[in-house]
Formats: C-alpha cells, structure tokens, sequence
C-alpha cells in the first residue's frame, strides 16, 4: 500500500512503511555544540567484588541477551522492562562501565535489538542516526539526514527516538521529516517531508514525536 497523495488536515498521520516518497534534508548553520556520553553499565545481582571479571561476565550476558527495547517505551509501550535476575541496587562504586562513547547534541533516547542499539544526535556537521555494537560501542553505521537543528538556541539537536520494527528502523526529525533505514545497513528506504505532505505548520519547538508502528503503519501526529 502507498501513502496517499493528499491527506486531510487532522491529528494523525498514517503511511505505510514499505512505501517510498521523497526526500528533503533540513537546512542551518552550524554553531553550538552540546555533549552527549553513553554510559553502559553492567546489571547482575550481587555486591561487586572484581569489577573487571563481573564486566567481562556482565558483557558476555549482553552479549547472549534475547530481550530487547525496540520503542522509546519498550516493546509493550509501557516503560516497564520484563527482564529478569537484575540487581536492586550497587555498592558505593555503582555498577563497573563495560564502555563509554561520546555522540553529540540531543534529546533523543536509545532503542536496541540483536546486540545492537540505536540513537540520534547531532554534531558540527549534521544530524544523524547511528548504530552502535550494544557489546563494544563501536559504530556500525551512521546515516547523516541533515544540517544541525537550531544548533545556537537553548536546545539544540533531534528530540524524538528511533523505533525498531522488523529490519527496519523508523526515525523522525525536528524539522517534521520522517524516514526508514535498513536496520542492518543504515541503507535509507525512504523519507517524507511531513510538513509539506500535509501542510501542517512547523512546531517552533521542533517536532518531537517518536514513531509508532501499529499494523504495518507508522503513525505520527502531525496537525494541520
């Protein structure tokens, strides 16, 4: 099924997510630069005794782990993790960091499945989505959609968190462009620019709505 030509104005936005509309990429200067460092930390029950060995043992968990995080709100879109065998609480020290990877600007959230985990941000040179080894932290791939986002106002960068369905991955931007990569390349399938598509009026915030996949379809609030 395609996304329709024209859509009425109204409080949802439906596309079906193997269609391919065009692209646009969001223009600005830019300026400020904002920091952003990913901590991954290990979670075992138990008091900490050989920080190094119970990393190793804690990155091989990771390593073999089935569950995964595919929405800003978890699979069943309710914030709560159904993981189990986790600890209630670390000593003093905290929990021993398995690795560390510093990103850029941004407001965005992390998604992972299949040892690997998925986030936006934004640097000097652009905004981007990026694929991170959930094991290492290495990058995997990283897709570039645009110029940074307001890159001198009190917060700059992408709001909204990718979602994973399937090999795809859905992501959407503070200048209102929605888009979907091939999770396993980064390889982008399509993007819609949605404040043309449906001539809804630019948020001044920037558009902050993380993807809802329901059915085959995204879903987007987008006015108008």
């Amino acid at each position: 099924m395609k996304a329709t030509k024209a859509a009425p104005k109204g409080a949802a936005f439906l596309l079906d997510r193997f269609s391919r509309p065009h692209r646009i990429c969001p223009m600005s200067n830019p300026h400020h630069y904002l920091q952003i460092v990913l901590f991954v930390f290990a979670c075992f029950v138990g008091p900490v005794d050989a920080a190094q060995d119970e990393a190793t043992d804690s990155s091989r968990s990771l390593t073999h782990a089935k569950s995964s995080w595919k929405f800003i709100r978890g699979g069943h879109y309710d914030g709560v993790s159904r993981e189990s065998g986790l600890a209630n609480s670390w000593d003093a020290k905290g929990p021993p960091v398995l690795w560390s990877i510093e990103l850029g600007g941004g407001y965005a959230g992390f998604v992972g499945a299949d040892d690997r985990v998925f986030t936006q941000y934004q640097s000097l040179t652009g905004q981007f989505v990026v694929c991170l080894d959930a094991r290492t932290g290495e990058t995997i791939w990283k897709y570039r959609y645009g110029w940074p986002y307001k890159p001198a106002s009190l917060y700059p960068g992408p709001r909204s968190t990718p979602t994973i369905c399937g090999d795809r991955l859905f992501f959407t931007t503070p200048a209102g462009e929605a888009g979907c990569l091939d999770q396993k390349t980064g390889l982008v399938l399509w993007t819609v620019d949605l404040v043309d598509k449906f001539d809804a009026p630019p948020v001044e915030f920037g558009y902050a709505c993380s993807p809802v996949i329901v059915d085959d379809k995204l879903v987007l609030p987008v006015g108008g």
